[in-house]
């Protein structure tokens, strides 16, 4: 666990009084790091100062070789190869923040093909924004021409507790 500069966090300068305001970013990280087999696998969660949380994960390790006498995989040497593989990263989230009154959308940003109406000069981005009621309704494929976040938005509680009632 550790405390890491973010980067700019804040800047504004005023047009009429031209005074400035910036501020730095800060990053609390928490990182585990677990050896299997022969790979180490570290997944590090980045909680920032605008609420927001990124995952970021690594890896590392040597590679797992085999004999062979044909071709598959990469060769390192003679009758030796790597095989070709990919890592998956699958997270379960508890998306229950300050409670249960919260909608989970999934924002995919994409652009149009151009040239088009929508995009004659090919500088337009469009977002779709969908709400996910249930597990089941965001199962979703992956599509390398969008890019996909998802945000977690809090709606207000129906509850509110007078300031003076506070303790």
């Amino acid at each position: 666990i550790y405390e890491r500069d973010g980067g700019m966090f804040l800047r504004h300068r005023d047009p009429n009084s031209f005074k400035l305001v910036a501020r730095r970013g800060r990053e609390l990280v928490i990182t585990h790091t677990a050896t299997v087999g022969n790979y180490d696998y570290a997944i590090s969660y980045i909680f920032g100062l605008d609420g927001g949380i990124r995952v970021e994960t690594r890896l590392s390790g040597i590679m797992l070789v085999k004999g062979t006498s044909d071709t598959q995989g990469m060769l390192v040497a003679k009758n030796i190869a790597a095989p070709y593989h990919q890592h998956f990263f699958n997270f379960r989230l508890d998306l229950d923040v300050d409670g249960t009154a919260n909608s989970v959308h999934e924002l995919d940003a994409w652009s149009p093909p151009t040239p088009s109406n929508e995009n004659p000069r090919g500088n337009t981005i469009m977002l779709d924004d969908s709400e996910y009621k249930f597990e089941q309704e965001a199962r979703a494929s992956v599509n390398a021409k969008m890019s996909r976040t998802w945000m977690i938005r809090g709606r207000p509680s129906e509850k509110t507790v007078p300031a003076t009632d506070r303790s």
